[in-house]
């Protein structure tokens, strides 16, 4: 949501015959900080798959024709990603079709699921795209497979089950970022019907979430699972990692880039609380084949991502054919990123014939004591 808050887009929402339309999701999340107030009078909240139109208001000649047309049918789909986020397909009455996926993470069978993408008359049986838009954050060496989201949720509860069931006075943290982790707390929910404890402020937004509703709540006390991790104030304890495990900030030591702060009621040094640390990035810089998890008695990591595998990509790109791709995101530590992901996936574009093509890309391969997709 970064630049939403800037008086730059108000002024623009405000002096045109505009609107701001996002998912209803979406629209919870704004509402939850005083600093997009001042947007939610102008903001169309809009369901998955609910088609709309947009007809441009341009003065500029010159920009007016750089539009396939004037006017657009809108559709969001769901991108997967966090609660609310979304995919933009375009479809401009002049014929021409885009879809931007932003951030998403879907399987084969989600986009076959995807009915608004169909058109049983063309020989994929997807409509032709003359653009796509993709989110390439995971398109790299090391991350050509990853577990999907229901074997991550999975293990996530055999985590906290097991640690649980080892003594009634055992709790579990899960060190999350701010959002993106939904999905464990509904499994978790809905395998053990354990709610947990979130913050006051996240609790706010997730209660008006339906399917979350029931999953989560603000009370700590005798709450046996956490998801309470917040940034911390001047006054609260401050918590970092430290190898496989979690410790006190010392007093006056160096700034630590994980710090974070919990209630009392699951302190993560207490040897009754374990943690478990949802990630993607420590894993895949390892490079370790099939990995799913690390399991450290008290510490854990889960890996747990909302951005495609390079394979998922593969799988997307072999449904939708599209005559043009390009990447939404870039690697600065590779030189010529953009361009090497287009030749690799241009086999797949519209009328192209198969090539083969390998990214660059070094990685780390150094990794102990992991739980396997076997193991699961």
């Amino acid at each position: 949501m970064q630049g939403l808050d800037s008086d730059q887009f108000y002024e623009l929402i405000k002096g045109k015959f505009a609107v701001f339309c996002c998912h209803k999701i979406s629209k919870i999340f704004l509402s939850s900080e005083h600093c997009y107030a001042r947007l939610l009078k102008y903001i169309m909240p809009k369901n998955y798959n609910e088609k709309f139109t947009i007809t441009a208001i341009c003065d500029d000649e010159e920009r007016k024709s750089l539009l396939p047309s004037s006017s657009v049918d809108i559709t969001f789909l769901d991108a997967q990603h966090i609660p609310g986020s979304i995919m933009i397909l375009f479809e401009f009455h002049g014929g021409f079709k885009l879809l931007y996926t932003g951030d998403y993470r879907l399987s084969k069978d989600d986009w076959i699921a995807c009915d608004p993408l169909k058109d049983p008359l063309t020989s994929s049986g997807f409509k032709r795209l003359d653009a796509l838009y993709f989110d390439s954050t995971f398109c790299r060496k090391g991350a050509e497979t990853m577990p999907t989201l229901k074997q991550s949720c999975s293990l996530c509860v055999k985590m906290v089950k097991e640690w649980l069931e080892k003594n009634s006075n055992n709790k579990v943290l899960i060190w999350c970022g701010r959002f993106g982790h939904e999905l464990l707390l509904k499994a978790i929910w809905d395998e053990l019907h354990i709610k947990c404890h979130v913050t006051v402020m996240k609790y706010r937004i997730y209660s008006k979430i339906d399917f979350l509703a029931d999953c989560i709540t603000p009370v700590a006390q005798g709450a046996r699972v956490h998801a309470c991790t917040t940034k911390p104030n001047i006054a609260e304890e401050i918590f970092y990692m430290n190898n496989q495990s979690v410790v006190t900030k010392r007093k006056n030591s160096i700034n630590f880039k994980q710090k974070m702060s919990t209630c009392w009621q699951c302190r993560p040094d207490h040897s009754s609380v374990r943690v478990i640390k949802p990630s993607a990035i420590w894993f895949l810089k390892r490079n370790e084949k099939n990995a799913l998890g690390y399991e450290n008695n008290r510490f854990c990591r889960l890996l747990y991502s909302g951005h495609s595998s390079l394979a998922e990509t593969e799988d997307a790109f072999s449904l939708l054919r599209p005559v043009r791709a390009y990447p939404n995101t870039m690697d600065k530590r590779s030189k010529n990123f953009a361009e090497k992901l287009i030749k690799y996936f241009r086999p797949y574009w519209y009328d192209s014939s198969r090539m083969s093509f390998k990214l660059s890309m070094d990685t780390d391969s150094t990794i102990t004591e992991l739980i396997t997709l076997s193991d699961s």
